[in-house]
């Protein structure tokens, strides 16, 4: 990708993985979303609370707002809607009683039930251009990144401290598949 961007090769290579991750991730969600759209009885941030649930309850409000990367208010509001539907309810945390405990109700069990499959197959036919072995591959770069991302917050390292910038092994071919 282009740049206007005069940086080393460590920075344009960085760069262009951000945005082609990025028009990727918004690529195959529009594709997928345009295909299955969310129920219209709730909003996207609702969904993404449901999802999250279907997969890993129960959950703190602390968890789920990191899982779909969302403040603290906005969750509670997301919940506080979920809640009067009677998708989601809150119970206190045997371990801490100051903690709330999200889960599912068998309504909201049934709705993110019944639909995700169905979003599921739309991702699947959204991501056709890669082979299953290249989705994986490409899947565990992602997570790869992401938690050494996050680690940086944390331990942050300049390129020179401790990386070392690789020379692509990549033909043209391959970077344009």
């Amino acid at each position: 990708m282009a740049s206007h961007y005069q940086g080393n090769n460590r920075e344009l290579a960085a760069l262009d993985a951000f945005i082609a991750l990025t028009r990727a991730a918004d690529a195959m969600q529009t594709a997928a979303f345009g295909r299955t759209p969310v129920p219209e009885e709730i909003s996207m941030t609702q969904f993404e609370v449901l999802e999250a649930l279907l997969h890993r309850e129960p959950l703190t409000q602390a968890e789920i707002g990191k899982k779909i990367l969302k403040t603290k208010g906005n969750i509670s509001y997301t919940l506080d809607k979920l809640v009067k539907r009677g998708y989601v309810q809150r119970r206190v945390c045997d371990e801490d009683r100051r903690e709330r405990l999200i889960e599912l109700t068998s309504a909201g069990r049934k709705l993110i039930g019944d639909y995700f499959p169905h979003l599921a197959r739309s991702f699947a036919l959204a991501s056709l251009e890669l082979d299953e072995f290249e989705l994986e591959l490409l899947a565990g770069l992602a997570k790869r990144l992401g938690h050494g991302a996050d680690n940086q917050t944390t331990q942050p390292k300049t390129v020179s401290q401790g990386t070392t910038p690789r020379t692509s092994k990549l033909s043209e071919n391959q970077k344009l598949r």
